[in-house]
């Protein structure tokens, strides 16, 4: 079961049920520059930028015998960084790419992995673009090429090659569908999926129907993955079914959201069979609602069964 708000400013706030528990407060900012160009022509090269940041501070409590009894405090810290470059070779072919920094710091009592943000690791791809600026006992940046992709659109169509990030879920915070790259509502940062390296094309087959087609590349030949999902968006509810091989699993994945006066409610449900001789076949149902108290904040619940 998770909650979560989301407020003015991109202020988000979200509670889930888990092993172990962070308080802290995200905060978002953005914004968007373009570099300056020839007035006789159209800005070629954008630039915008992200970051959120997430501060917290637990209590350790070592117990013993009442004299060796005793409490620590300690502060968790930990900022993402994307900076979204977008260049323009033709009005219908764009060069995109993303930079996406974590800087996270940690002072602990005692040796402890990182905790509360960006726990989810990069999938694994043929080209490794990440690289590690500082590494500390309580300090740590990373760098990653995490969006590198030539986007072709025609007027019923787009075509996306290489390092893009992609998400397929209804569900906001336990999305049973996002089977393409690994997500947790525990992630700090996400808005943005981790990219990995595909071939998609999106086809639009009338003013109802979408046909969405991804063949994915984890770095080998055994990993090499295709997902078909048919959408159709309709006046009472949107649906999809996507029937593909994610991975090592054969799957079939599908969901539906109907709109209300105040909100939506979704269901999602994922049917995942694992491959070679460990057979064995899983079901996972994802529940969920959103509410809009005014034009401002958003609440979402979710309820999940594995």
């Amino acid at each position: 079961m998770a909650f979560a708000a989301s407020g003015p400013g991109l202020l988000r706030l979200s509670f889930a049920r888990v092993h172990r528990v962070l308080a802290g407060c995200v905060l978002s900012a953005g914004a968007i520059a373009p570099l300056p160009s020839a007035a006789a022509a159209p800005a070629a090269l954008r630039l915008s930028a992200t970051t959120q940041t997430l501060a917290g501070i637990e209590q350790y409590r070592f117990l013993g015998s009442r004299s060796q009894e005793r409490t620590e405090d300690s502060g968790v810290n930990s900022t993402i960084a994307r900076i979204k470059w977008s260049l323009a070779l033709t009005p219908r072919l764009h060069l995109r790419l993303h930079q996406r920094l974590e800087l996270s710091s940690a002072a602990l009592p005692f040796d402890l992995p990182r905790t509360g943000a960006g726990i989810t690791p990069a999938p694994a791809r043929s080209l490794d673009l990440h690289s590690t600026w500082i590494d500390q006992n309580d300090l740590r940046l990373d760098h990653d090429i995490d969006r590198l992709l030539l986007d072709y659109t025609t007027p019923r169509s787009q075509l996306l090659v290489g390092r893009q990030g992609i998400d397929w879920g209804m569900s906001v915070l336990l999305p049973v569908a996002d089977v393409w790259a690994a997500f947790s509502p525990s992630d700090l940062d996400t808005s943005e999926r981790w990219g990995l390296d595909a071939l998609r094309l999106i086809t639009t087959l009338g003013p109802r129907w979408e046909l969405d087609t991804i063949i994915a590349d984890r770095g080998t030949w055994r990993d090499l993955s295709i997902g078909l999902r048919a959408s159709r968006y309709g006046d009472a509810a949107d649906f999809y079914f996507a029937p593909g091989k994610y991975w090592d699993r054969y799957g079939l994945l599908t969901g539906v959201e109907r709109p209300l006066s105040n909100g939506v409610v979704r269901a999602e449900f994922a049917l995942l069979s694992t491959t070679g001789a460990a057979h064995q076949a899983r079901a996972r149902t994802t529940l969920g609602a959103d509410y809009s108290a005014g034009s401002d904040w958003v609440f979402t619940l979710e309820a999940h069964w594995n």
